[in-house]
C-alpha cells in the first residue's frame, strides 16, 4: 500500500543537528559480534535538508538488517551524512557517517571486525509469499556483488531507498528489502539529483544513461562531511534520525520522548517521554518517604529521650527563615512555628523533664495518703 501523503514537513534546522559520532568515542567504533534487538515494527524519522522521511522497518524481513539500523539510529551513525546517490527512476541511496574515523569501520573493505553483516536466513514462505521486494519506497541495504555468485554481500550501513519497482532487477541479485517509506515521500522528491551516478560507479548501469558526476565512494569514506562540502555542497543530508519504537502501541512523541540524541534509558524507547518521567517522579516519591519516615522515628526516639535543648530549637528555626524566606507568615515562619509547637513539651535540658515527672508523681502520692488517713473527727465518732 502506498504510504499517504502529507504536507512537507520543515527541515529540522542545522543549529539543531546533533555532533556527529568519532572514533574513539563512540560504541559504533567497535560493532559487536552480538547486535541488540530491534523491535518488531520501530520506525525511523531522517531529518533531512528538505524535510522529514518517516520509514518503517520490519524485522521479520531482515533481522540482522534490523538490528543494525536500530543501533546505528540510536547511535547518531547517520547524523550529518549526505545523500550522495540519488538516482531519479531507480535509487536514492546514503549511508557513509559524516565523520571518518566512524565511517572507516563500515568500510567494507576494510575489512573491520564484525562491521560486515552475516547473510540472512531464507525468508518464511508465508513472507515471501507477500512479494513486497524491491518495489517503490522500499529499503534495502547497499552491498556489492560477488564475482564468483553475482549476489550483493558485504552489507555494512549504506542504504538505499528503491524510486521505482526494481523487484526484476535487484530482487535476485541478494538485495533483502526490510523497510519501506511510510511518510515524506514527497520530501525524497526533493532531494538533489543533478550530480548523478557516483564517479566510481559510471559502469554499473551504463544502459540508464545517468550523468556521472557524483561523489568517489573511496574519498566518501576516507574524507567525510568536509568532502561533500567542499566539491558537492548542493547535496542534501541527513541532519539526525529519531527512533519510534513499536509504533502499533500509537503512542504519540510527547509519550516516547523525542530522540534525536542517542542511547537512552531504555532498548524499548529512546529520549525521555512521559512513561520515564513517571518512573522517575516515583522513585523519587519512593525515597523521599522513606528519608521522611526514617526522620520520624529518629524524631520520636528523642522526644522519648528527652535530647532537645533550647539552643538546637532557635538553630531549627533560624534555618528554616533563611532557607525559606522571611515573610509575613511565609511557608519558613509557620514551619518554624509548627516545629516549635512540635518540640515544646521536650525543649528543656536533657533530665530536667524527667525530674518533673518524678516530682508529680510524688505530690500525686501524698494527696492520696492524705485522702486514705482517717481525720480527727472520723476518729473521735
Amino acid at each position: 500500500m502506498a504510504p499517504s501523503a502529507s504536507p512537507a514537513s520543515s527541515p529540522l534546522p542545522e543549529s539543531e543537528w546533533p555532533t556527529p559520532p568519532r572514533c574513539p568515542g563512540s560504541p559504533l567504533c567497535a560493532p559487536p559480534a552480538t547486535r541488540a534487538r530491534a523491535p518488531d515494527r520501530c520506525d525511523y524519522v531522517f531529518h533531512t535538508t528538505a524535510g522529514d522521511v518517516t520509514v518503517r522497518a520490519y524485522r521479520a524481513l531482515a533481522p540482522h538488517g534490523a538490528d543494525r539500523l536500530h543501533a546505528l539510529a540510536l547511535g547518531g551513525y547517520y547524523d550529518g551524512s549526505a545523500l550522495y546517490r540519488v538516482l531519479p527512476g531507480f535509487v536514492a541511496q546514503f549511508g557513509v557517517a559524516a565523520e571518518p574515523s566512524l565511517a572507516s569501520t563500515y568500510d567494507w573493505r576494510e575489512n573491520a571486525a564484525n562491521a560486515v553483516l552475516p547473510e540472512e536466513e531464507p525468508l518464511d514462505a508465508s513472507i515471501a509469499a507477500s512479494g513486497h521486494g524491491n518495489a517503490k519506497l522500499w529499503l534495502s541495504y547497499s552491498a556489492s556483488y560477488d564475482e564468483s555468485t553475482g549476489l550483493a554481500t558485504n552489507r555494512t550501513a549504506e542504504l538505499f531507498v528503491n524510486l521505482a519497482d526494481n523487484r526484476d532487477a535487484l530482487d535476485a541479485k541478494g538485495f533483502r528489502a526490510f523497510a519501506k517509506v511510510v511518510d515524506g515521500a514527497d520530501v525524497i522528491d526533493k532531494w538533489y539529483s543533478g550530480y548523478g551516478e557516483m564517479a566510481d560507479a559510471c559502469d554499473l548501469h551504463p544502459e540508464r544513461g545517468f550523468r556521472c558526476d557524483g561523489p568517489s565512494e573511496a574519498r566518501l569514506y576516507a574524507e567525510g562531511a568536509a568532502y561533500v562540502a567542499s566539491e558537492f555542497p548542493l547535496l542534501d543530508r541527513v541532519g539526525a534520525v529519531t527512533v519510534r519504537p513499536d509504533p502499533a502501541d500509537g503512542g504519540p512523541a510527547w509519550f516516547y520522548g523525542n530522540a534525536i540524541h542517542h542511547y537512552s534509558w531504555s532498548d524499548g524507547g529512546p529520549g525521555a517521554g512521559v512513561a520515564w518521567w513517571l518512573a522517575l517522579a516515583l522513585c523519587a516519591l519512593a525515597l523521599v518517604r522513606v528519608y521522611t519516615r526514617h526522620a520520624e522515628v529518629a524524631e520520636r526516639k528523642r522526644r522519648a529521650r528527652g535530647e532537645y535543648a533550647p539552643d538546637e530549637l532557635d538553630g531549627a528555626r533560624d534555618v528554616a527563615r533563611a532557607v525559606l524566606g522571611r515573610k509575613e507568615k511565609s511557608v519558613g515562619d509557620r514551619l518554624a512555628e509548627t516545629l516549635e509547637t512540635f518540640t515544646t513539651p521536650v525543649s528543656q535540658p536533657r533530665g530536667q523533664g524527667e525530674d518533673d515527672a518524678n516530682a508529680r508523681l510524688s505530690k500525686d502520692w501524698e494527696k492520696d495518703s492524705a485522702a486514705a488517713e482517717p481525720s480527727e473527727e472520723s476518729a473521735k465518732r
